[in-house]
């Protein structure tokens, strides 16, 4: 869907909104469904289909996400392993704020002995595409389903719990939607891929 035809229908809902101020909360919507590693978020090498590598070297104990290779904004981080393939083969590091950051800023990582030089696979998780403008991103990089479904409601509902106090669209979101959308977000995460989430 263009992100300009999901604006328009969030401000006949709700006409006293401005631009800017729908924006915002789509974002923090986004924010708030991905708050979680979930499995449609996971990042993958294209070319290997492992992991990202972070790669170390002798001596040095601190790295950040930044260090990753990938060119994707990562929003968390799981287990850091060093056999391809095999996370059961993780190592003992320390991540800041257990591995979240919604903020921008890079995730810390700190070794707790010398990891030497070497590569190791680190499970990453993006975070979801910010909406700048109505034209940036030209197209809101999922299903229609998801949009109209989850996003749609969740953004409105804030909107009028902000303005009444309440909401029984907010809590309808939180009991059932959100339940039924997390369900679907942790299948396969090919599946979920090709169904959910799709740039366009």
């Amino acid at each position: 869907m263009r992100t300009s035809a999901f604006v328009n229908k969030i401000l006949r809902a709700c006409p006293s909104l401005t631009i800017p101020a729908v924006l915002d909360e789509i974002n923090s919507a986004l924010n708030t469904i991905f708050d979680r590693p979930l499995s449609i978020m996971r990042v993958y090498d294209e070319s290997t289909g492992y992991d990202p590598v972070l790669s170390t070297s002798n001596g040095v104990l601190g790295y950040t996400s930044d260090d990753i290779d990938t060119e994707e904004s990562i929003a968390y981080i799981g287990r850091i392993y060093q056999s391809a393939g095999d996370p059961s083969s993780s190592v003992d590091v320390r991540v800041q704020t257990a591995g979240r950051t919604l903020s921008g800023s890079p995730i810390k990582i700190n070794f707790t002995e010398d990891p030497g030089s070497g590569i190791y696979y680190v499970e990453t998780y993006k975070r979801p595409t910010e909406i700048l403008s109505i034209k940036n991103p030209e197209y809101i990089p999922f299903a229609e389903e998801f949009i109209n479904k989850y996003l749609y409601e969740l953004v409105v509902a804030n909107f009028e719990l902000q303005a009444h106090g309440r909401s029984a669209r907010m809590e309808r979101f939180e009991q059932n939607a959100l339940v039924d959308l997390y369900g679907k977000l942790n299948e396969n995460s090919n599946q979920v891929s090709y169904s959910m989430y799709r740039y366009y």
